[in-house]
């Protein structure tokens, strides 16, 4: 049995911006241009992420599945903040619909027991100030899946997926 996924909370939407379903939401991420390299999200309704981190009553809604097919930074009186362009939504009214809602992304847990019997074990060093990732695979093509990622954890600071400690 998995553990139950962890949410994070991406942004949460204001209003509509725009005719073509556009919305302004306040953005609760150091790294927006992630919405470009992982569209899918999950519309909630708002305090989700907390209510599930603190175990409180459900909130009698499910998060929704979306994508986001555009996003930029607006400047001037919005600066700070992050439109968004889902899929499921293509005019003011269906942005509408949305205000209030969180942006979240769902991670997914293994449990140890799940890495069993896979040849994982060892260690590589991730680039300053990171922490130590401990793995050794006996199949070829997950070792080569390894590096592959660890080189371009290396080359691109940008996309940390482990923050420092």
């Amino acid at each position: 049995m998995h553990p139950a996924p962890k949410w994070t909370l991406l942004a949460r939407i204001l209003r509509p911006q725009g005719r073509k379903g556009e919305v302004l939401a306040d953005l609760y991420t150091d790294f927006p241009e992630r919405f470009a390299s992982r569209p899918e999200v999950w519309l909630a309704p708002a305090g989700f992420v907390d209510a599930q981190e603190t175990g409180a009553a459900e909130t009698g809604q499910e998060p929704q599945t979306s994508k986001v097919l555009a996003h930029w930074l607006p400047v001037g009186r919005n600066a700070g903040r992050i439109v968004l362009q889902f899929a499921n939504a293509d005019c003011i009214s269906a942005a509408e619909l949305l205000t209030g809602k969180d942006v979240d992304w769902k991670i997914e847990q293994k449990d140890a027991a799940s890495y069993r019997g896979s040849g994982i074990a060892g260690t590589i060093d991730l680039p300053s100030g990171w922490a130590t990732l401990t793995v050794e695979a006996s199949d070829s093509t997950l070792r080569q899946d390894l590096t592959d990622l660890i080189e371009r954890i290396e080359k691109d600071h940008q996309d940390k997926l482990f923050p420092p400690l």
